[in-house]
């Protein structure tokens, strides 16, 4: 078939010196195939062969069988070594998995539960973090105050720092340290002190928070929370000399209004929103009504959100505008939160928003298309949020694994580990209410991310360029599989560059909201990565400090410019106006792109 797809069939006729009845025998019985055996023969055996059908027929049929042997034979062994591999497979995977122990709940396993401990419950603006602020300023020995959130670590430490000045406080966060080796230590979650005289948990927010809790060597321990997080806090607590609860409860009634608009609601608001885009369009909305407004979101930097928020509290602008971000920083009072929509969460999340409000609450009354929330959702959420009994708990909390956990598989173990860990984990928490073991799946996504950036094989025993522990730092990065992860894990593991991600700093001053938004966003994830697996990619922390120093600025420099943040939401189809989180208007997206 080469010579005749080559030369045509008139020209192959020739060169073969054969007929085409002939030659059409020759491609029948295969002799001009693509099998590398046919293309022994020359022309005059070819010819020869093809004048004796008969006798070629009986050998044809013959050396098909012993190709069909042959065939059989090789898939016999290819089918061998598959049993063989998927065998040696399920021996890694057993072993793995023999390895792993569930060491949760660490209280019920043995550890020595504190000598005292005593939970501070009770609502939003009631005083529970300025308690356990004071217990760590009136204590004379060694302590810890530990948040989730790193705007919090840094109001704390300035509370503390100003009680006891600042030789004997320091702050560690992602972003660096600051007398990491002070008496009294503000952190966020991942670098308390395991041991210590005091330790002070302000709310218990994600994996790091709650093993402390279960495993911590300290000899007080003091956590804030809501009501309904008793239960739970018992259980991380268990086996305490002394269990104390102490209440704290508004010391302002949270009153419920009727809606308001733009020109109405007070100073010093706070005007709720899911999402960016609706933030934006509600932010040109109070500009246009006379306003000055700022806003707030999840891809805004710390860093910039709490300028923000000082603006606010400095009267600089009378609203922020905010999605449920709120609350991630410290909140200065706020004479109103009012509520364009409800948060996708529902309503525990609108109550724990409504009870940052040092004021009313109520509902924004706007022109821009979304849904209100709706006056007994709000009279719900505020229920929940005035009365401390009611406010919403988290009801359960979510443990993933430590390495130690995982009986330090090989890397290409892990996600077998993984699997193991979970079932084991489920096992021992099943007496334990309000533990649980979450599914790692973002851990094995990450792990096939950083398989497919190695060029590693998905075999348990496949070679990779770092060892357990070192992919495991990796692996437990903060984030999913996806945006910058693939770069990272190839720069991590192979060596590549990651210097091109860098923005000169003349480049920075000039960019524009999203460009800066997005760039603080790369330079975020470069500096957790940086700090937690050291220097690499051609990068130190130094080299992303800048970076972000002047992307703070640059955010800083748009937003207190007073105009608005976006254009006007506008339909791709034909220019008029529609919902800010809309390509198309009602018209052009109900007639298929166009009007019709």
């Amino acid at each position: 078939m080469d010579l005749i797809n080559h030369l045509g069939l008139a020209q192959a006729c020739e060169v073969l010196g054969l007929s085409r009845p002939q030659l059409q025998l020759a491609v029948d019985y295969g002799l001009l195939s693509r099998d590398p055996g046919t293309r022994s023969f020359d022309p005059a055996q070819l010819r020869e062969i093809v004048a004796r059908p008969e006798p070629f027929h009986a050998a044809l049929t013959a050396a098909r069988e012993a190709r069909a042997r042959s065939r059989s034979a090789r898939r016999s062994a290819q089918a061998r070594d598959r049993e063989a591999v998927r065998r040696r497979q399920a021996e890694l995977r057993r072993a793995a998995a023999a390895r792993v122990r569930a060491r949760v709940p660490a209280r019920a396993l043995g550890a020595a539960p504190p000598e005292r401990a005593v939970l501070h419950l009770g609502p939003p603006r009631s005083g529970r973090t300025r308690a356990v602020v004071e217990v760590l300023a009136a204590h004379p020995g060694t302590g810890v105050y530990a948040t989730a959130r790193p705007g919090h670590a840094l109001q704390a430490y300035g509370l503390l720092r100003a009680r006891l000045g600042p030789e004997q406080v320091g702050l560690t966060t992602d972003r660096g340290s600051v007398n990491g080796r002070a008496r009294v230590l503000c952190c966020t979650d991942r670098h308390v002190r395991p041991t210590g005289d005091v330790l002070v948990v302000d709310a218990v927010e994600g994996d790091a928070l709650a093993r402390l809790l279960l495993s911590g060597a300290h000899r007080t321990v003091h956590v804030t929370g809501v009501p309904r997080d008793e239960a739970l806090l018992g259980v991380c607590l268990a086996g305490s000399a002394r269990l104390e609860i102490v209440g704290h409860r508004r010391a302002a009634p949270l009153p419920l209004v009727p809606a308001a608009g733009p020109g109405e609601v007070p100073p010093g608001t706070a005007v709720v929103a899911r999402d960016r885009a609706c933030v934006h369009a509600l932010h040109r909305e109070l500009l246009d009504a006379g306003r000055t407004a700022t806003v707030l979101y999840e891809s805004l930097p710390s860093a910039v959100r709490l300028e923000q928020l000082r603006r606010l509290a400095a009267g600089e602008v009378d609203i922020v505008v905010t999605t449920p971000v709120l609350g991630r920083d410290p909140v200065p009072p706020l004479a109103s939160v009012r509520f364009a929509q409800a948060p996708e969460a529902g309503g525990w999340e609108t109550a724990r928003l409504a009870a940052y409000a040092d004021g009313t609450v109520g509902e924004y009354r706007t022109a821009v298309p979304v849904t209100p929330p709706g006056r007994r959702l709000l009279r719900d959420a505020v229920e929940a949020a005035a009365d401390g009994g009611a406010a919403p708990g988290r009801g359960r909390l979510p443990l993933l694994p430590a390495w130690e956990d995982l009986g330090g598989p090989a890397p290409g173990e892990i996600p077998h580990a993984l699997a193991a860990w979970r079932t084991a984990a489920a096992g021992a928490l099943a007496g334990h209410r309000g533990l649980y073991a979450q599914w790692p799946v973002a851990l094995t996504a990450k792990w096939q991310a950083a398989r497919m950036a190695a060029g590693s094989g998905p075999a348990a025993d496949a070679p990779w360029p770092a060892d357990g522990p070192a992919l495991w730092r990796l692996l437990t990065l903060p984030g999913g599989p996806d945006g910058l992860f693939p770069r990272i894990a190839a720069a991590f593991l192979t060596g590549r560059s990651l210097t091109g991600l860098l923005r000169p700093l003349p480049d920075v001053a000039l960019l524009a909201l999203p460009d800066a938004e997005a760039y603080a966003g790369t330079l975020r994830e470069l500096r957790s990565a940086l700090l937690r697996l050291g220097d690499f990619g051609g990068l130190s922390p130094t080299d992303t400090a800048a970076g972000e120093t002047a992307v703070v600025r640059r955010l800083n420099e748009l937003l207190a410019q007073g105009g608005p943040l976006s254009p006007p939401p506008v339909c791709a189809c034909c220019g008029a106006s529609c919902a800010p989180w809309e390509e198309h208007c009602g018209q052009c997206r109900c007639g298929g792109g166009r009007h019709r």
